[in-house]
């Protein structure tokens, strides 16, 4: 895409002009718009006064002209802007995109409010916007029709355009993170296997100097005694693969963030077979693995100075004669013996052997664990609210922060130490599944 900063207002599809919520007995304040022509401008100041605009939180109004270097203005509204923040921003970007896609408008050029957080406003208006449009017509035959990409966004101000420019390229490469995400998540779970995983994980470490991979094989993770991780793939045609992707930017004796991503490519929930409304979407269920190869595609585009260390357990949980079944005991990586009580409590599994991995071989500074690893999570906060538990009070906190900076909201559960009683089986170490404890998430 190409991202421009300029003084005037070039030829556009479509024009958009972001305006606080209009304050009764003040004048109305306009952005940037001495570029207007005064009948664009007279236009704009009458639908207002005609309160067919007001600049509500997310409100729009398309305004047609023939005789300007742009076929439409969009108005969009910002709300109060003392209640205005960035993340409201890119809410509203996020709608503007949609209706920038449905009017299939290639060229768009974005006047907003002048002020010092201009750059602040170009990098959130970016991500919003392109989140937003975003849709996934892979397999839909006529593409033309459904996919459709802005290819131009210029920003009108006659503040310096370098940092501008600057920060809507990182909004917009961050967004590309997040598109790759959802476009593995969408993907069938036929094509998209642990191998593909595999696959896009080299794309992405071919890109950068600073990143490396390694991957293990079905026999190899047999052979390194991962049986958590093989045991739950066992049954696949597929055959499971353990990822590592690192990234490094800092000096060799500075430990390493680890991220590790639950890939179960599907899961059928094993001889625990999942019903009906449950398995349909388990193609999702590698979520935890994909955003994982999202914060390795947005590494490769920044030069961060961080050691990281992604890691994938990819596997199928599939139904067949090499199944794994309940009552069976499996010893883990960290030679740990696990009682299997349910086969649909998989993702606990091929995670434990990759953290024991993780944390025996990169001895880091810290490990965040990423799964769509139970419903009962989403009984608990319902779809738009993470589940975080951690025994670090420090970086539970940063992350907390971060996730109201960018509208990804976390709620913290108690890590409460007296349910680790209730995963000690009486045959085993350990039991992967616990009947009778309500608090499904904190288990």
């Amino acid at each position: 895409m190409n991202i421009s900063v300029t003084s005037k207002c070039p030829v556009s599809d479509a024009l958009l002009v972001f305006l606080y919520k209009q304050e009764k007995k003040k004048q109305s304040r306009m952005p940037y718009v001495s570029q207007l022509s005064s009948v664009a401008t007279k236009h704009i100041l009458q639908r207002i006064k005609d309160k067919d605009f007001q600049g509500s939180d997310g409100e729009t109004l398309t305004l047609y002209f023939e005789s300007e270097s742009f076929k439409r203005i969009i108005l969009v509204g910002l709300g109060d802007e003392k209640e205005f923040t960035l993340e409201n921003l890119r809410s509203i970007s996020a709608v503007v995109g949609r209706k920038v896609k449905g009017l299939k408008a290639k060229k768009i050029s974005c006047l907003f409010p002048e002020g010092k957080d201009y750059p602040d406003f170009a990098e959130a208006f970016m991500t919003g916007f392109m989140l937003g449009s975003y849709s996934f017509g892979k397999y839909v035959s006529d593409k033309k029709k459904h996919i459709f990409h802005v290819n131009s966004v210029t920003f009108v101000t006659s503040q310096p355009p370098k940092k501008i420019k600057q920060r809507a390229e990182e909004g917009y490469d961050e967004s590309l993170g997040v598109i790759l995400v959802r476009d593995l998540i969408n993907t069938p779970s036929a094509h998209m296997t642990p191998r593909a995983l595999e696959k896009e994980a080299k794309r992405i470490c071919d890109s950068s100097p600073k990143m490396t991979l390694k991957v293990f094989d079905e026999k190899q993770i047999k052979k390194m005694g991962m049986n958590l991780l093989y045991s739950v793939g066992a049954a696949s045609k597929e055959p499971s693969r353990f990822i590592i992707l690192e990234y490094k930017n800092k000096p060799k004796n500075k430990k390493p963030i680890i991220l590790v991503g639950k890939g179960v490519t599907f899961d059928s929930g094993g001889m625990n077979l999942k019903p009906t409304h449950h398995i349909e979407d388990m193609k999702q269920d590698m979520a935890g693995g994909a955003t994982v190869l999202g914060i390795f595609q947005t590494l490769s585009n920044f030069d961060l100075p961080f050691n990281v260390v992604g890691i994938i357990p990819a596997a199928e949980n599939a139904i067949g004669s090499g199944a794994f079944r309940p009552g069976d005991i499996i010893t883990a990586y960290n030679k740990k013996t696990v009682e299997i009580t349910n086969t649909d409590a998989e993702g606990r599994l091929v995670l434990a052997d990759a953290l024991s991995y993780g944390v025996k071989h990169y001895k880091p500074e810290v490990v965040v664990d990423i799964a769509t690893l139970t419903g009962a999570c989403i009984a608990a906060l319902g779809y738009e609210i993470t589940a975080l538990v951690s025994n670090n009070t420090k970086l539970a906190k940063k992350l907390k922060k971060s996730s109201m900076k960018t509208e990804e909201p976390l709620w913290e559960l108690p890590f409460y130490k007296n349910y680790t009683k209730k995963v000690k089986s009486e045959i085993a170490d350990l039991k992967n599944w616990t009947a009778g404890v309500s608090a499904g998430t904190i288990m």
